[in-house]
Protein backbone atom coordinates (compact mmCIF):
# COMPACT_ATOMS: atom_id res chain seq x y z
CA UNK A 1 0.00 0.00 0.00
CA UNK A 2 2.95 2.27 0.74
CA UNK A 3 4.63 1.25 -2.22
CA UNK A 4 1.70 2.19 -4.14
CA UNK A 5 1.51 5.61 -2.72
CA UNK A 6 5.26 6.22 -3.41
CA UNK A 7 4.64 5.70 -6.80
CA UNK A 8 2.05 7.85 -7.36
CA UNK A 9 3.33 10.75 -5.53
CA UNK A 10 6.65 10.23 -7.38
CA UNK A 11 4.46 10.23 -10.76
CA UNK A 12 2.99 13.60 -9.93
CA UNK A 13 5.98 15.30 -9.22
CA UNK A 14 6.76 13.98 -12.14
CA UNK A 15 4.20 15.20 -14.27
CA UNK A 16 4.45 19.11 -12.27
CA UNK A 17 8.50 19.33 -13.07
CA UNK A 18 7.57 18.44 -16.00
CA UNK A 19 4.51 20.80 -17.29
CA UNK A 20 6.72 23.48 -15.26
CA UNK A 21 9.73 22.88 -17.27
CA UNK A 22 7.74 22.76 -20.48
CA UNK A 23 6.20 26.21 -19.49
CA UNK A 24 9.84 27.84 -18.52
CA UNK A 25 10.57 26.23 -22.32
CA UNK A 26 7.68 27.78 -23.87
CA UNK A 27 8.04 31.36 -22.26
CA UNK A 28 11.55 31.68 -23.23
CA UNK A 29 11.23 30.53 -26.87
CA UNK A 30 7.99 33.40 -26.60
CA UNK A 31 10.41 36.24 -25.10
CA UNK A 32 12.87 35.05 -27.86
CA UNK A 33 10.28 34.88 -30.88
CA UNK A 34 9.08 38.59 -29.62
CA UNK A 35 12.44 40.03 -29.46
CA UNK A 36 12.88 39.50 -32.89
CA UNK A 37 9.62 40.29 -34.42
CA UNK A 38 10.56 43.86 -33.16
CA UNK A 39 14.04 44.43 -34.50
CA UNK A 40 15.82 42.70 -31.73
CA UNK A 41 17.37 44.55 -28.71
CA UNK A 42 17.20 47.94 -28.38
CA UNK A 43 20.69 49.71 -27.56
CA UNK A 44 20.55 52.40 -24.74
CA UNK A 45 23.43 54.62 -23.47
CA UNK A 46 24.33 52.85 -20.33
CA UNK A 47 22.63 54.05 -17.08
CA UNK A 48 24.36 57.30 -15.44
CA UNK A 49 25.95 59.11 -19.06
CA UNK A 50 24.03 61.66 -20.28
CA UNK A 51 23.72 61.67 -24.14
CA UNK A 52 25.54 64.08 -25.38
CA UNK A 53 23.00 66.77 -28.10
CA UNK A 54 23.55 69.79 -29.12
CA UNK A 55 20.73 71.95 -28.10
CA UNK A 56 17.94 73.47 -29.93
CA UNK A 57 18.25 76.74 -31.01
CA UNK A 58 14.66 78.57 -31.50
CA UNK A 59 13.86 79.83 -35.83
CA UNK A 60 11.96 82.82 -36.22
CA UNK A 61 9.21 82.15 -38.35
CA UNK A 62 6.45 84.53 -40.00
CA UNK A 63 3.14 84.35 -39.81
CA UNK A 64 2.25 83.37 -43.26
CA UNK A 65 5.38 80.70 -43.37
CA UNK A 66 3.19 79.17 -40.22
CA UNK A 67 0.35 79.13 -41.81
CA UNK A 68 1.41 77.45 -44.95
CA UNK A 69 3.05 74.56 -42.83
CA UNK A 70 0.66 71.59 -43.78
CA UNK A 71 -0.62 69.58 -40.25
CA UNK A 72 -1.71 66.28 -40.96
CA UNK A 73 -4.10 65.27 -38.62
CA UNK A 74 -3.07 61.53 -38.43
CA UNK A 75 0.65 60.03 -39.11
CA UNK A 76 0.91 59.65 -42.96
CA UNK A 77 1.75 56.26 -42.83
CA UNK A 78 -1.16 55.07 -41.26
CA UNK A 79 -4.52 54.80 -43.75
CA UNK A 80 -8.01 56.16 -43.34
CA UNK A 81 -9.92 53.94 -41.11
CA UNK A 82 -12.99 53.03 -43.54
CA UNK A 83 -16.00 54.50 -41.50
CA UNK A 84 -15.50 57.54 -40.36
CA UNK A 85 -17.90 59.21 -37.78
CA UNK A 86 -16.09 63.14 -37.37
CA UNK A 87 -13.96 65.68 -38.49
CA UNK A 88 -13.25 69.38 -37.14
CA UNK A 89 -12.90 72.91 -38.97
CA UNK A 90 -13.53 76.01 -38.93
CA UNK A 91 -16.80 77.81 -39.86
CA UNK A 92 -16.83 80.26 -42.58
CA UNK A 93 -20.63 80.72 -43.37
CA UNK A 94 -24.01 79.76 -41.73
CA UNK A 95 -27.02 79.03 -43.82
CA UNK A 96 -30.86 78.74 -42.99
CA UNK A 97 -30.21 74.62 -41.87
CA UNK A 98 -26.51 73.92 -42.74
CA UNK A 99 -23.47 75.51 -42.19
CA UNK A 100 -19.94 75.87 -44.59
CA UNK A 101 -16.83 74.65 -42.22
CA UNK A 102 -13.15 74.52 -43.25
CA UNK A 103 -12.34 71.55 -42.52
CA UNK A 104 -9.21 70.56 -41.57
CA UNK A 105 -8.81 67.01 -43.97
CA UNK A 106 -9.14 64.33 -41.40
CA UNK A 107 -12.14 62.75 -43.24
CA UNK A 108 -10.08 62.42 -46.18
CA UNK A 109 -7.30 59.92 -47.13
CA UNK A 110 -5.08 62.78 -48.17
CA UNK A 111 -5.99 65.42 -45.36
CA UNK A 112 -5.81 67.98 -47.38
CA UNK A 113 -8.54 70.57 -45.93
CA UNK A 114 -11.54 71.42 -47.62
CA UNK A 115 -14.98 73.10 -47.39
CA UNK A 116 -17.74 70.77 -46.05
CA UNK A 117 -20.96 71.43 -46.33
CA UNK A 118 -22.48 70.27 -42.82
CA UNK A 119 -26.32 69.77 -42.43
CA UNK A 120 -28.62 70.33 -39.53
CA UNK A 121 -31.72 68.53 -38.68
CA UNK A 122 -34.40 69.10 -35.66
CA UNK A 123 -32.45 66.07 -33.94
CA UNK A 124 -28.99 68.13 -34.41
CA UNK A 125 -27.31 68.98 -31.25
CA UNK A 126 -25.34 71.62 -30.51
CA UNK A 127 -23.17 71.74 -27.28
CA UNK A 128 -21.52 75.03 -26.05
CA UNK A 129 -17.36 74.57 -25.28
CA UNK A 130 -17.27 72.29 -22.11
CA UNK A 131 -20.80 71.07 -22.61
CA UNK A 132 -22.03 73.66 -20.42
CA UNK A 133 -25.39 73.86 -22.37
CA UNK A 134 -26.99 72.09 -25.87
CA UNK A 135 -29.22 73.40 -27.88
CA UNK A 136 -31.37 70.77 -30.08
CA UNK A 137 -32.34 71.41 -33.46
CA UNK A 138 -32.12 74.45 -35.83
CA UNK A 139 -32.39 76.46 -32.98
CA UNK A 140 -28.22 75.61 -32.40
CA UNK A 141 -27.68 77.90 -35.34
CA UNK A 142 -28.36 81.06 -33.50
CA UNK A 143 -25.52 79.86 -31.10
CA UNK A 144 -22.66 79.53 -34.04
CA UNK A 145 -21.09 82.69 -35.28
CA UNK A 146 -18.40 82.44 -38.26
CA UNK A 147 -14.73 81.69 -36.97
CA UNK A 148 -15.87 79.19 -34.31
CA UNK A 149 -13.61 76.13 -34.06
CA UNK A 150 -15.84 73.08 -33.88
CA UNK A 151 -16.05 69.60 -34.02
CA UNK A 152 -18.69 67.67 -35.98
CA UNK A 153 -20.27 64.36 -35.24
CA UNK A 154 -22.61 62.41 -37.91
CA UNK A 155 -23.85 59.10 -37.67
CA UNK A 156 -23.50 58.51 -41.17
CA UNK A 157 -20.19 57.42 -42.86
CA UNK A 158 -18.51 60.75 -43.55
CA UNK A 159 -15.44 59.49 -45.14
CA UNK A 160 -14.24 61.19 -48.30
CA UNK A 161 -17.19 63.29 -47.84
CA UNK A 162 -17.76 66.94 -48.21
CA UNK A 163 -22.18 66.97 -47.44
CA UNK A 164 -23.44 65.22 -44.57
CA UNK A 165 -25.88 65.91 -42.15
CA UNK A 166 -24.71 66.38 -38.06
CA UNK A 167 -25.50 64.63 -35.17
CA UNK A 168 -23.41 66.41 -32.93
CA UNK A 169 -21.57 70.23 -33.03
CA UNK A 170 -19.37 70.78 -29.83
CA UNK A 171 -17.54 74.40 -29.71
CA UNK A 172 -14.09 73.70 -29.11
Amino acid sequence: MDRQKTIKNTTLILIIASILALSFIFLLLFQFFLSKRQGGEQKLPPPGLPEKTQPLLPKEISKTELSQIEKPTRPPELPLPQVVFNTQGKITQIGADFILVDGNGSNFEDQKPRILKVKFTPETKVNEKGYTKSYQGFEGLKYLKTGDEILIESQENIREKTEFQASYITKL
